[in-house]
């Protein structure tokens, strides 16, 4: 409940304005360092979470609503790209078994 004086506002009260926008199409050093740039600019705000990497990871990670989003238009670039070059896809799946194993994980990962 509102107290006297108190207004409740929401996204018919917000309007939005894009100030700047940043193209990750591309990957690489250039890259990751617009994007750290980018991401402290807007993220990085007094009064804001600390930018850190398990706020980032909570915001934008596979378990994050955004991912949600975009789960299935990654799994299927993924998917592609392993069915394309599947000497790369046993590469790309024993290098994430090893880390995870090294980590203490169990390294199991799905046959292809």
């Amino acid at each position: 409940p509102l107290e006297a004086g108190q207004r409740l506002y929401g996204a018919d009260h917000l309007q939005l304005e894009e100030i700047e926008r940043i193209d990750l199409s591309l990957a690489g050093e250039a890259q990751a360092t617009e994007l750290d740039r980018f991401l402290s600019l807007h993220l990085g705000r007094v009064g804001a979470r600390v930018l850190a990497a398990d706020t980032l990871a909570f915001d934008l990670g596979f378990e994050s609503s955004f991912c949600d989003d975009h789960l299935a238009e990654i799994q299927a670039v993924v998917d592609d790209a392993f069915g394309a070059n599947p000497e790369y896809a046993r590469l790309i799946s024993k290098v994430w078994s090893d880390f995870v194993s090294y980590l203490g994980g169990s390294g199991d990962v799905p046959p292809l």
